[in-house]
């Protein structure tokens, strides 16, 4: 009887840590939403236990920009501790439109064909569409040769910059 019930504990305390297991896996999402990734949210406090912090801006002490360390291709541009941007040039992660890195600048349009982008001229490459959405947050994609090479969610006053912080 006493072997029985170390098993039956045995099997719960199994049963439960692969529960956990799936649920953590769970968490982990390859589709940015309009307003933050992976359960980290643009305009949320600069949170050190989730985000690490990998490059300062040169010129901008209160700028960086920090991973995540699950995504590697993923990158949070924080301002004054506050998640400005979230950005990515992952093939694997889709916007919040189901954008994917390499897709024409046809489907860009198809996947938001309810508003008008706005148009930015890129110094470095190609150009940038930007759509806005409510709370003025909006979703960016960098174009290069009629294709997206990246994308970024984020606040109104930095995805209109063109070299993060200013």
């Amino acid at each position: 009887m006493e072997k029985y019930k170390k098993y039956k504990i045995l099997v719960g305390l199994l049963l439960i840590s692969l529960s956990n297991f799936a649920c953590a896996q769970q968490t982990v999402d390859n589709k940015f939403q309009i307003d933050g990734f992976n359960g980290i949210g643009i305009n949320s406090k600069f949170n050190s236990k989730r985000l690490k912090k990998e490059l300062e801006h040169e010129q901008n002490s209160t700028c960086f920009i920090a991973t995540d360390g699950v995504y590697k291709n993923v990158s949070y541009m924080v301002d004054n501790d506050i998640v400005v941007t979230i950005g990515t040039d992952d093939r694997n992660i889709s916007s919040p439109f189901n954008v994917k890195i390499g897709d024409s600048l046809k489907v860009v349009y198809q996947k938001h064909f309810h508003k008008k982008g706005i148009r930015l001229e890129n110094p470095y490459s190609g150009f940038s569409i930007v759509y806005w959405h409510p709370n003025k947050i909006g979703v960016k994609y960098n174009i290069s040769n009629n294709k997206v090479e990246s994308f970024e969610i984020g606040s109104k006053g930095y995805l209109e910059l063109m070299e993060g912080c200013s």
